[in-house]
């Protein structure tokens, strides 16, 4: 349909393609609210990875998956040396002095500084006792090059090409990275945009879908896109606006006390080492036999299951070491492990759970019409790709692949709304 690849834009000179990830808005949410409806009539469900933002952001700017990238939960076990081996010493004081918000603001504080960290950074709730066994993943902040060890990024492609782009990053606030974005519009005429759009996310997890609180930020992040592509109109002849998503959110339905569940099955603490994520539980034993132990413990547990061979490697999650955990339990859709190592309640909705998960489908919106439609938030980058007009020869084999793959499977799970011309403006 040829009026859906027109540009929103139609002056000034030149072509930009605006890329904005908003955290956390599903792809039933999406629909449900309408989204920006009238700018983005192409509209389409995508699956996502096994994880949080800090797996699936990787991944999106990637291409690939975490056992490739190499980056999954924030927290992985230590080899020799990590980050966290300063604080062994910590392990002395007393329980009242180490484990409190003071003492971990210090941490958090002198390892940013210490070992230069200008990724997302934050200890949560992770007991300062255990920090010297783990090793903090996200050192390097994700938009921008060189920030992956595994692969290459968009970034890095951009970079190598030297083509002019803007990434907001994910530092200060939603409205501080849309004005920054629209003022580097203004001052680089840059070919893209990356920008990061969080404060959904945020919302959700405090607040919950209804909530007036949500709505509001929903709202707020479509007005801010509007805002951006307004600005743009008026520098480029063409402007084309793509919003997607990381993940979705799920209403969280039960708690699950899953510490309080192995510290009585008498297992040996001194055997294995643990962490509780709030959709998940990461074992490290020290021997086979523990492991049995464990697994025993876990195998009855009706709210959530061990993750197998099978699943990891379906998963995208067979790393070459085991430093993300030997034994995964992952909880069910809706039911949390609280307390956890990130959070001593739980909030209205969370993300983090299996991919099959209906509230855990991302999306992808587009103001045109898209011959290759992304199915997989791994496909993104390949989009990326294409809309640029980068040839195979920037990015790897399996990107080539994967969008050979991508053409393929063209056509299916496309939504276009009907023309929104004649509505107000829905968020």
């Amino acid at each position: 349909m040829s009026h859906g690849r027109r540009a929103i834009g139609k002056r000034g000179r030149g072509k930009i393609s605006l890329f904005v990830l908003v955290d956390a808005l599903g792809w039933q949410f999406a629909q449900a609210h309408e989204f920006l409806s009238d700018l983005l009539r192409f509209r389409y469900p995508v699956e996502t990875v096994l994880g949080f933002s800090s797996a699936a952001i990787p991944t999106i700017l990637s291409g690939e998956m975490p056992e490739v990238h190499a980056h999954w939960c924030l927290f992985r076990k230590a080899g020799f040396y990590s980050c966290f081996s300063w604080t062994l010493p910590l392990v002395i004081l007393p329980a009242r002095l180490r484990e409190n918000h003071r003492t971990r603001n210090l941490v958090a504080t002198l390892t940013r500084s210490m070992f230069g960290i200008s990724g997302y950074f934050c200890l949560y709730e992770v007991p300062v006792s255990m920090l010297h066994r783990l090793d903090y993943v996200e050192k390097k902040n994700l938009w921008a090059p060189g920030a992956l060890h595994g692969c290459q990024n968009i970034f890095d492609i951009l970079t190598s090409r030297s083509i002019s782009y803007y990434s907001t990053g994910w530092r200060r606030s939603d409205e501080y990275r849309v004005n920054a974005a629209s003022d580097a519009v203004s001052s680089r005429l840059p070919r893209c945009s990356f920008v990061y759009l969080s404060e959904l996310d945020a919302a959700l997890h405090v607040f919950g879908f209804e909530s007036q609180q949500t709505k509001e930020s929903l709202a707020a992040a479509g007005v801010r896109i509007r805002r951006l592509v307004a600005r743009a109109e008026k520098l480029y002849s063409s402007v084309e606006l793509f919003v997607f998503s990381d993940h979705g959110m799920t209403p969280v339905t039960e708690c699950h006390d899953l510490q309080s569940v192995i510290v009585s099955s008498g297992l040996d603490r001194s055997r294995y080492q643990v962490f509780f994520d709030s959709t998940m539980a990461r074992f490290w034993p020290r021997d086979s036999e523990v492991k049995v132990q464990i697994e025993k413990v876990l195998a009855p547990l009706e709210y959530g299951r061990i993750l197998s061979d099978a699943d990891r490697a379906e998963l995208g999650l067979r790393f070459k070491t085991n430093e993300y955990g030997e034994i995964i339990f992952v909880m069910n859709p809706g039911h949390l492990v609280v307390p956890s190592y990130v959070g001593s309640s739980a909030p209205k909705a969370m993300h983090g759970f299996h991919p099959s998960d209906e509230y855990s489908r991302a999306c992808f919106l587009s103001s045109k019409e898209l011959d290759c439609p992304p199915h997989h938030v791994r496909d993104f980058f390949s989009f990326f790709i294409t809309q640029l007009g980068l040839d195979a020869s920037g990015s790897s084999e399996k990107t080539k692949s994967r969008l050979s793959e991508i053409k393929e499977n063209a056509g299916k799970e496309i939504v276009e709304l009907e023309s929104t011309e004649s509505r107000a403006p829905q968020f």
